[in-house]
C-alpha cells in the first residue's frame, strides 16, 4: 500500500499493529472480518456455512424473458477479497472507462460509473448479514445491474421514524463488517 499510497497514514505502523488498526485480527486472534476477507474457504465455512456472493449474467432484461436462467454464474471463492476481485473484474466489462497512464507510469481509470460499481459492489460486500442463509447476488442483466443483499430492516418504517431502537444484531453486523474501513483503504489504494 504504501508503494501505491504513501500519505496513508496506517504505513506508519508494522505488520502486527497495521492488522488491528484493520480489525483483521483482535488481540493475538483472527477475527471474523479477518477470516472471512483473508481467510481459507473451509474455515469460513465452519462459521458461516452459507458463505457465497453471487453474480450471475442473463441473457435479457429479467429473468422472464431470458433464453436460460443464467449465462455466467461466478465460481464460488476462497474469501471476500478474492470475490470482490473476480466480481469487480467481471463489472468492469460492463461499464465504459477511459485509460490514461500517469506521469509515474501506473493506469488510472476514469469513469463515473466504474466508480458507482466500485461503491457498489465494496457496499453489498460489507454490509451483507453473512450470518443469513440466503445470498448476497449480483445479477447483471442487458439494461441494469442488480446489487441485493437479503435481509430487511429490523422493523417496520413507520416504527424507526418515531423513536430510536436498541438493536444488537444491527450492531454486531454493523461492528463485524466494518473491518476498519478495509474497503476504502482498498479503493483508495486502486483509484491511486
Amino acid at each position: 500500500m504504501a508503494r501505491f499510497n504513501p500519505n496513508v497514514s496506517y504505513n506508519r505502523f508494522g505488520e502486527e499493529e497495521f492488522l488491528q488498526k484493520l480489525r483483521i485480527i483482535d488481540e493475538s486472534s483472527c477475527s471474523y472480518g479477518g477470516l472471512l476477507l483473508l481467510g481459507k474457504r473451509e474455515v469460513i465455512e465452519k462459521y458461516f456455512p452459507n458463505f457465497r456472493i453471487d453474480l450471475l449474467e442473463i441473457p435479457g432484461n429479467s429473468y422472464t424473458d431470458a433464453k436460460s436462467r443464467y449465462a455466467f454464474r461466478l465460481d464460488e471463492q476462497e474469501n471476500l477479497w478474492e470475490y470482490y476481485f473476480e466480481c469487480f473484474a467481471r463489472l468492469k466489462q460492463k461499464v465504459d472507462v477511459t485509460f490514461k497512464l500517469s506521469a509515474e507510469g501506473f493506469g488510472e481509470e476514469l469513469s463515473t460509473g466504474l466508480t458507482a460499481i466500485r461503491e457498489a459492489l465494496v457496499n453489498l460486500l460489507m454490509h451483507a448479514d453473512y450470518f443469513s442463509p440466503a445470498h448476497s447476488r449480483i445479477r447483471i442483466v442487458t439494461n441494469k445491474i442488480e446489487f441485493f443483499n437479503p435481509r430487511g430492516l429490523p422493523k417496520p418504517i413507520e416504527e424507526l421514524k418515531k423513536k430510536t431502537f436498541p438493536f444488537p444484531e444491527i450492531q454486531l453486523s454493523q461492528n463485524f463488517s466494518e473491518w476498519s474501513n478495509w474497503p476504502k483503504m482498498l479503493v483508495l489504494a486502486l483509484i491511486k
